[in-house]
C-alpha cells in the first residue's frame, strides 16, 4: 500500500515539480546565451545596442539566480500545500478512509517530498554547470589562463584540507547526512504545524501550529549554535596544545586530534536532528492516529 501511495503522490506533484525544474533550466540557458551575444556585438559602434545587450544579460543572470533560489522555496510551499489538501482539504475524507496506517501516510508524503526536492536540486546543479560553461565561453584566453591558475591553487588548498582531515570522505558524508536530516526535519515540522492548525476551526490552533514550526526551527538553530561554540572551544584548546607540543608530536597527533573535533561536531548535529525528527514524527503520528480513529 505504501508503494501505491507514493505513486499517487508522484502523479499529483510530478507535473508541477517538473515544470519548476524545466523553468530553472530554461532560465539558465537564456542567461548563458545573452553573454555570448553581448561578447559577439561588443565590437559594434552602436553603444545603445551594446548597453541594451549588457542590461538584458545582467537582468537575465539576476533573474536566473533568483529563480534557482526561489524554486527551492516554492517547492517546499507546494509540498506543504499538497499535504494540507490531501490530508485536511477536499481529499482528506477519502485519504483517511483508505486501509492504511499513519506510518504509511507519513512515509509516503516524506519520501515523495524528498524525491521532489532532490529532483529540483539536480536541476539546480545543471543550472550551475550551464553557468560554468558560459564563463568558459566568454572568458578571454588570458582570463582563462588566470582562471586555470586559480583553479590549481584552489585544488592545492582543497588537497591540503583533505590532508588535514577537514574535507575527508567521512566528513563530507557526515555533512551531506546533516543536510538530508535538516530537510526531513523541516518537512516534518511543516506537516505537524499543518496538522495542529487544521484539527480545529479556531484561529488559536493555526497560531499554535505556526509557533510550533518556528519554535522547532529556532531550537534546532540554537542547538547548532551550541555545537559550534563547543567546537570552537575544543579547537582553541587544540591550538594551545599544538603551540606547546614538539615537532614530532605535532606531526603524529595534530591530524588525529583535529579530525576528532570535526567528527564530534557532525555527530552532535546528527544526534540533535535525529532527536527533533523522532519527536516530530511521534507527535504527527499521534495526531493522525486520532484522525484515523475518528474516521
Amino acid at each position: 500500500m505504501l508503494r501505491k501511495l507514493i505513486k499517487h503522490e508522484i502523479r499529483a506533484t510530478g507535473k508541477i515539480i517538473g515544470t519548476i525544474a524545466l523553468g530553472m533550466i530554461v532560465l539558465s540557458m537564456l542567461a548563458a546565451i545573452f553573454p555570448v551575444l553581448a561578447l559577439h556585438f561588443n565590437s559594434l559602434s552602436d553603444n545603445y545596442l551594446k548597453e541594451a545587450l549588457n542590461f538584458v544579460n545582467n537582468l537575465l543572470f539576476t533573474i536566473c539566480l533568483a529563480g534557482v533560489l526561489s524554486a527551492i522555496i516554492i517547492t517546499f510551499i507546494i509540498l506543504a500545500r499538497r499535504f494540507y489538501k490531501n490530508m485536511y482539504g477536499n481529499e482528506g475524507y477519502l485519504t483517511f478512509t483508505l486501509p492504511v496506517t499513519s506510518n504509511q501516510l507519513i512515509l509516503s508524503k516524506l519520501i515523495t517530498s524528498m524525491l521532489s526536492i532532490f529532483f529540483v536540486f539536480l536541476a539546480g546543479i545543471l543550472c550551475f554547470i550551464i553557468f560554468i560553461t558560459e564563463m568558459c565561453l566568454i572568458l578571454s584566453p588570458s582570463s582563462i589562463g588566470y582562471t586555470l591558475k586559480y583553479h590549481m591553487i584552489s585544488n592545492n588548498i582543497v588537497f591540503a584540507y583533505f590532508d588535514s582531515g577537514l574535507l575527508n570522505a567521512l566528513y563530507c558524508v557526515e555533512k551531506i547526512l546533516v543536510i538530508i536530516l535538516y530537510i526531513i526535519m523541516i518537512l516534518l515540522a511543516a506537516y505537524l504545524a499543518i496538522t495542529i492548525g487544521s484539527t480545529g476551526s479556531s484561529n488559536n490552533r493555526k497560531i499554535l501550529g505556526t509557533l510550533l514550526f518556528i519554535g522547532e526551527n529556532i531550537v534546532t538553530l540554537i542547538g547548532f549554535l551550541l555545537v559550534n561554540v563547543l567546537r570552537a572551544k575544543m579547537y582553541s584548546n587544540h591550538l594551545n596544545w599544538i603551540s606547546a607540543a614538539t615537532s614530532e608530536q605535532r606531526m603524529a597527533e595534530m591530524d588525529a586530534r583535529y579530525q576528532s573535533i570535526i567528527h564530534l561536531e557532525s555527530g552532535l548535529q546528527i544526534l540533535l536532528l535525529v532527536i527533533v525528527i523522532v519527536v516530530s514524527y511521534l507527535l504527527l503520528k499521534r495526531h493522525l492516529n486520532k484522525k484515523l480513529n475518528l474516521q
